[in-house]
């Protein structure tokens, strides 16, 4: 009976070790600031290529958009401080800063918010500080815009047969709307995906 009942023990043991390797080879598919590059280029195209911009050059009149509200709708916990991040720097990106100098439109997070940033440990580079022209874009906004994140995991079977492999379909969904009477002006979604591998047996 003792060699059974240790049998059982080190065949236990055996398997828990194997399902912890197993877990541990998963590398996470958590939405990170990375994963926007090429929807920050997506959203300057669409937007320089929208009706609202289309027409402006550098010279026109100052367009000041205020990003007021983000949402996380993803299966992901993303604490606010940290939606606000990925914001901030979709703003800081090399698209979005191209479109600000071509079409003079400024995007700007709120006061409040820097403060949640700054807080989260936060900074933006020294080239990306808040400027005299963003100042007055927080105080005096034209427009407003408001941005979800949206998520949609889907499995699939690797070699084994079994589901190793999942990609995370997440969409970033942005509007901006004219200050006053919250007229919708433009709206895009744009697609991020992120992968990760390994045997996913929970």
């Amino acid at each position: 009976m003792r060699r059974h009942a240790w049998f059982w023990r080190g065949l236990l043991a055996v398997s828990v070790a194997a399902l912890g390797a197993c877990a541990g080879s998963v590398q996470s598919s958590r939405l990170r600031a990375g994963d926007f590059s090429q929807a920050s280029a997506e959203m300057a195209a669409s937007l320089a290529a929208s009706d609202l911009l289309r027409e402006r050059g550098p010279n026109a009149p100052p367009m000041r958009v205020l990003v007021e509200k983000v949402e996380n709708l993803t299966a992901d916990i993303i604490p606010p401080a940290e939606q606000w991040m990925l914001m901030a720097r979709i703003r800081a990106s090399l698209p979005l800063k191209q479109l600000r100098a071509e079409r003079n439109i400024t995007f700007v997070i709120p006061e409040d918010r820097q403060a949640l940033l700054a807080e989260a440990g936060y900074s933006e580079p020294a080239a990306n500080s808040p400027s005299a022209a963003d100042t007055q874009a927080a105080q005096e906004p034209t427009h407003v815009m408001d941005a979800a994140f949206y998520g949609s995991p889907r499995l699939g079977a690797g070699k084994t047969g079994l589901a190793e492999e999942r990609s995370d379909y997440y969409y970033l969904e942005c509007r901006i709307l004219e200050l006053h009477s919250r007229q919708l002006l433009w709206s895009g979604r744009f697609e991020v995906k992120r992968q990760a591998r390994g045997l996913l047996i929970d």
